[in-house]
């Protein structure tokens, strides 16, 4: 090949090179545009459903030993000594009959929404005298015979919760009744988490009607003795519905009976519903018995003390297990030269309505 040929060639393959290159810079181009495009049509933030928030109970789990109640898996707020070591939790976003199994975590220093403005202060009992008052609730009575039978042997004004299904329920009521207690009924409702259900267990789904058949059922099965009120078995799920709440409160408030938060969820609806519907509503300070160990009880026991003296009163619940049984009958005696008084549950609700 002359030099002709190869000067005419050269211009050739420069042209064929620059269609090659601006090819693939617009295929480029192309992959680039829609690529933003994809990520600017995406969601910037991916939305995961939020992780359910439960408290539960150390006797929410029913069929057991009859030595001791297992508890259901928890995670236990009054364990945990500092803010900072304390869990961020939000509300669940589910439809109301919708099952739940998420892992439930304890946070009892979170209050509802609808008690954000109410401060500890405002809903404490500050009483007339110098004396701290504490209200001791056993939950869960007549779930174990044995052990009700040895909480009603201890000699100290206590409220007893008792489960309307509870075998033996009359004479124990009677042994009670008999050894000075006080009654509430323990009315179970329902959790966010898998348990086995008291067959009344008042639930989200069921229509108004029902559930009210259901609640008069329950406390049916106390007529003839002097209940003063009620609070709930399990009802993480349950106290975080105001409309169910709403038909429960007025029930309530036709009877003349209080209503006591244990607030197994810090998402409870009850402050605010009972705010329209007038009835007297006490919540709980302190679990005795997240372990069964008798020491741990009796270091609640002297929290409970401390929040009584600061505030005027407090109220804790615990269990009929057996470290909790001789925990409290032995602090219950070391209350004489103290300025705390032991007193019912109904005492408390009382003293909190002559303040208001």
């Amino acid at each position: 090949m002359d030099k002709t040929e190869d000067l005419e060639t050269k211009p050739q393959k420069s042209s064929a090179l620059t269609k090659y290159l601006t090819c693939m810079v617009l295929i480029l181009a192309v992959c680039v545009i829609v690529w933003c495009g994809y990520v600017l049509a995406k969601p910037r933030f991916d939305v995961y459903k939020r992780a359910a928030v439960v408290i539960t109970l150390p006797g929410e789990k029913i069929e057991t030993a009859e030595s001791e109640q297992a508890p259901v898996k928890e995670i236990f707020a009054d364990e945990i000594e500092t803010v900072a070591e304390r869990v961020a939790i939000e509300p669940v976003m589910v439809a109301e009959n919708e099952p739940q199994t998420s892992k439930e975590i304890f946070e009892d220093e979170v209050l509802p929404e609808t008690a954000q403005n109410q401060s500890p202060e405002d809903a404490a009992v500050v009483p007339d005298d110098k004396n701290a008052y504490i209200a001791v609730v056993i939950d869960d009575a007549g779930a174990s015979h044995k052990h009700t039978q040895e909480v009603i042997a201890i000699d100290a004004p206590l409220t007893l919760a008792f489960l309307p299904d509870s075998e033996h329920l009359t004479d124990l009521l009677n042994d009670a009744v008999a050894t000075n207690h006080e009654i509430i009924v323990h009315v179970p409702m329902q959790p966010r988490v898998e348990a086995s259900l008291e067959e009344d267990t008042l639930k989200v789904s069921m229509e108004d009607d029902v559930l009210k058949e259901h609640f008069l059922r329950m406390l049916s099965v106390f007529d003839g003795y002097d209940i003063k009120g009620v609070n709930n078995h399990m009802g993480s799920f349950f106290t975080e519905s105001a409309s169910k709440l709403d038909v429960v409160m007025r029930v309530l408030k036709q009877r003349g009976l209080f209503f006591l938060d244990s607030k197994t969820t810090p998402y409870s609806q009850v402050v605010g519903v009972v705010a329209l519907d007038g009835v007297p509503v006490v919540t709980r300070d302190v679990f005795l018995d997240n372990n069964n160990n008798y020491q741990a009880v009796m270091k609640q026991l002297k929290k409970a003390e401390k929040i009584a003296k600061k505030k005027g009163s407090a109220i804790v619940i615990g269990h009929p297990k057996s470290e909790t049984i001789k925990a409290v009958a032995d602090w219950a005696k070391t209350l004489e030269n103290k300025d705390v008084k032991l007193v019912y549950l109904s005492r408390l609700v009382d003293m909190q309505n002559k303040k208001n």
